[in-house]
């Protein structure tokens, strides 16, 4: 069984500038249509609807597309003796979707690409937008809201917590990051969720989805944190188990850095041992042995 190590992490985009964003997303829409409903939901957000008495942890799994660069040696293995392990993300991503339940548990793990450039930020905020639009009108048109009015208050909040972990500054641009996120308080939220819209269900599909979603929380064991030395202190994270999807699919290579002393003939014997007889080595590129 192997568990994958979601550390905690901080996030720095602010709801202030975020409604700055979107004041530039409706003053720039074309469409009169569009730009009318981003007005409406603007005007009826409600901000109290992302604040909470609990702390709220962010953990995340971070991974890069840039496989063999030098500055990702230099700064994240010790002196480029470490491993570049590739995963699959449409493996990762199938782990969680097979547990879902309708829009809720979509929101325990995310898995999107940062986005470094105010472009990316604002198609990133406006997809965001237009996905919650389309769940919300979906819910109310399956008969499981009897009203949506209630609903438009809250687009814009829980857009806000959707993106926020996943912009960051155009400095680090070259990383080409993707991001898979827990926030401790998603489950909370979930539960909440389920439970307010209790009397707008039927009895039936409401104790079938709380119970379902109780049994995921336990399977996926997200809610045991737990506790390393990581980087010279302690740190909290949260075990990842990806027994479900364990294979050659979810690591099809391992590289080895360019100062790595790793025996190739060793690493091959682990792999073939742990169920990963197809998963490549490969040597850095770097020349810098």
């Amino acid at each position: 069984m192997l568990f994958l190590i979601c550390e905690k992490i901080a996030t720095f985009y602010t709801y202030s500038q975020f409604c700055v964003d979107i004041d530039g997303i409706i003053r720039e829409e074309k469409s009169n249509s569009r730009k009318k409903v981003l007005q409406e939901i603007k005007e009826k957000a409600d901000i109290i609807t992302i604040k909470t008495d609990k702390k709220e942890e962010v953990f995340a799994l971070c991974l890069c597309e840039q496989k063999d660069s030098l500055t990702h040696w230099d700064r994240y293995t010790a002196n480029c003796k470490g491993v570049c392990i590739a995963f699959n993300v449409a493996a990762l991503q199938i782990l969680y979707k097979r547990y879902n339940i309708d829009y809720f548990t979509n929101q325990l793990f995310k898995t999107y690409y940062i986005a470094y450039s105010d472009d990316d930020r604002l198609r990133f905020i406006n997809h965001t937008i237009d996905f919650f639009i389309k769940c919300f009108l979906n819910l109310k048109e399956q008969g499981k809201f009897e009203s949506g009015s209630g609903l438009m208050k809250t687009i814009l909040p829980v857009t806000y917590l959707d993106v926020r972990t996943f912009i960051k500054n155009s400095a680090f641009f070259d990383e080409d990051e993707i991001r898979l996120l827990y926030n401790s308080l998603s489950c909370d939220t979930i539960s909440d969720i389920i439970n307010n819209v209790a009397s707008s269900v039927s009895e039936v599909f409401y104790n079938n989805v709380s119970q379902h979603y109780s049994q995921m929380i336990d399977t996926m064991r997200i809610l045991e944190k737990q506790f390393a030395c990581i980087k010279g202190g302690i740190r909290s994270y949260h075990d990842l188990c990806l027994k479900d999807i364990w294979g050659e699919g979810l690591i099809p290579e391992i590289i080895l850095g360019p100062m790595c002393t790793q025996s190739k003939s060793e690493l091959r014997a682990f792999l073939d041992n742990n169920g990963l007889r197809k998963t490549k080595i490969i040597e850095s590129k770097v020349p810098i042995r």
